[in-house]
């Protein structure tokens, strides 16, 4: 065991030291003030050692998870599912509760006593999350014996840092081979920029950016070359095309990121999906129309700029897709097959629904790792019996909760209703067929649009009024479908699916600028009945001094030159 010397402060944290540090007189408002923050601390630590306790006793007492942290996905469902947060959070949540009580219990009896603030005690549990069970034992025994009801907190994390740092000295250093990753992160969503975050070993790294920047220089060497000779067609790498315009080939940090991201990436020997990625770009039509700058959506979750919206909805190899939403909640209305497999149609709808994973509180993305799933499951000898691939009874589930709906530990329910559509045809959105007339390609009520890098429309044949009637597909409210999850047989919880959120606003905009153009209406109406009950002569009368009041308004000069001032007429200066 590492010698540490002991922490001890050097006065006691009392009262009158508090409001010493906080330079506030006793007996004043301010000093009632400052203790009253001292106390709320002391009780935030001692509710935050209960949250602590309440979530290990539930994962111990749960039968699957067997206090098995690794065993604890189930676990983390339904704590996710109580605490109104993410999985990833639970399952975080769970590592901590077990290693503050099993694993740090001495320096636990300080938190619950509030002499230990809750921010602290976080901080040492990521500082000690790295280490093994013997190791975590002696900062559990070395931590407890300091001062911790009145160190500061600068003490606190020198002397953390020290003892972590002796703990780990003889340890071997992770191999960088195992910090390879690529991770994304938004950098600016007003401005739409992002940044791509590579990271590996030293030599791998530096050997990637000296392959990159050889086809960089190669690159500019080839855009210059074309450029003296004049070179007809597209010019290589001109990835905005804009050189013939600039006289000049792009400098190396531009063509870097366009050999980054416009060359081939070869995975060989292994074979290459045959489909072709699909980016989902939602853009409002009034955004499209350049009436409005409200942003689009990049697979329903990340904001981009208008501007950057109808750039990508006029390049020539986007594929447009009109997207039809309800008015007032903006769901999703519905497509529908007959066959097992969704149709590409329903795909790209699911990807809009579902975002994210289905699962209460899984916030994992499924734009590629993830798959579709039937709720109620589909029945392969008697498909009319049920389980219909509808949008109604469709979903995306992540992997890991895909087989756990599978093996029947995570159950999702949804109420389906009658399964005809409610104009008692087809469902909505079919592809037509015997039986199966296909919808008017206009849209409902004749109204044509857009959609990926997609225009979001209203479905304008069901209003408001319209709304009150019921729809097996979203409910009498013509809202999102709601899923009922039952997890394990132990808790219940409710999901809804995704909606376009600026269609409450496209719809709000189109009604202003109709009912002022139904009021410019009524207004030329009335005019116009005015005037015909006029007779000819007043007419013709009021024709004429119309014209004699264009005419004499043009003659008149409506600003008169200003009248001279007195320093005009003195002498020029030179």
């Amino acid at each position: 065991m590492p010698t540490v010397p002991p922490l001890r402060a050097r006065k006691p944290l009392t009262e009158e030291r508090i409001l010493e540090a906080a330079e506030a007189e006793p007996g004043s408002e301010q000093a009632d003030r400052v203790q009253a923050i001292h106390a709320a601390l002391r009780a935030q630590a001692t509710a935050y050692a209960r949250q602590l306790e309440r979530i290990c006793e539930f994962f111990t007492a749960d039968d699957e998870a067997a206090g098995s942290v690794e065993d604890s996905d189930l676990v983390a469902l339904k704590l996710a599912t109580a605490m109104r947060c993410s999985t990833s959070r639970a399952e975080t949540m769970i590592r901590h509760a077990h290693r503050a009580i099993d694993q740090l219990p001495a320096v636990f009896a300080f938190l619950n006593a509030g002499d230990l603030p809750e921010d602290w005690h976080r901080h040492l549990l990521r500082k000690t999350a790295a280490l093994n069970d013997e190791k975590i034992h002696i900062v559990d025994t070395h931590v407890s014996s300091w001062d911790l009801a009145n160190i500061s907190r600068d003490q606190f994390d020198r002397r953390l840092r020290y003892l972590i740092d002796l703990l780990t000295a003889d340890a071997l250093p992770e191999l960088p081979e195992t910090k390879r990753q690529v991770a994304v992160e938004i950098d600016d969503e007003r401005c739409g920029t992002a940044t791509m975050l590579i990271t590996g070993p030293i030599p791998e790294i530096i050997a990637l950016m000296h392959r990159i920047d050889t086809s960089a220089l190669t690159v500019q060497q080839a855009q210059r070359q074309a450029l003296r000779d004049g070179q007809e067609g597209p010019l290589p790498f001109d990835i905005d095309e804009d050189l013939r315009e600039r006289g000049r080939a792009k400098s190396l940090a531009e063509l870097r990121y366009a050999v980054l991201t416009h060359s081939m990436l070869s995975i060989d020997p292994v074979q290459e999906r045959g489909q072709q990625f699909t980016l989902n770009v939602t853009v409002p039509a009034l955004t499209l129309l350049g009436a409005s700058n409200a942003p689009g959506l990049i697979e329903g979750q990340t904001p981009i700029p208008a501007e950057q919206a109808r750039v990508l909805a006029a390049n020539e190899d986007a594929t447009w897709h009109r997207i039809l939403t309800d008015p007032a909640t903006g769901a999703f209305l519905p497509t529908a097959a007959t066959t097992y497999k969704p149709s590409a149609q329903m795909c790209q709808q699911l990807r809009l629904r579902h975002p994210v994973c289905a699962a209460p509180g899984c916030r994992k993305a499924t734009a590629l790792s993830a798959e579709n799933d039937h709720i109620q499951e589909f029945n392969h000898h008697h498909p009319e019996a049920g389980g219909l691939t509808a949008l109604v009874n469709l979903h995306r589930l992540c992997w890991r909760h895909h087989q756990l709906k599978t093996s029947g530990r995570i159950d999702p329910e949804r109420d389906t209703g009658n399964t005809r559509a409610p104009s008692g045809g087809s469902m909505p959105g079919n592809d037509g067929g015997p039986g199966n007339p296909a919808p008017d390609p206009r849209g409902p009520g004749g109204f044509s649009g857009t959609g990926r890098a997609a225009g979001s429309e209203n479905d304008d044949s069901n209003t408001a009024k319209g709304h009150d009637r019921a729809d097996p597909f979203h409910g009498s409210s013509g809202g999102p479908l709601e899923t009922r999850w039952s997890i394990d047989l132990a808790a219940r919880a409710r999901t809804r699916e995704e909606t376009d959120l600026a269609t409450p606003h496209l719809v709000a905009a189109l009604t202003t600028a109709w009912n002022h153009h139904e009021r410019i209406q009524d207004q030329a109406t009335r005019a116009q009945e005015q005037d015909a009950q006029r007779s000819e002569t007043e007419r013709i009368t009021e024709k004429r001094r119309e014209r004699e009041r264009r005419f004499l308004g043009k003659r008149a000069d409506p600003t008169p030159p200003p009248p001279p001032r007195p320093e005009d007429d003195e002498p020029p200066p030179f």
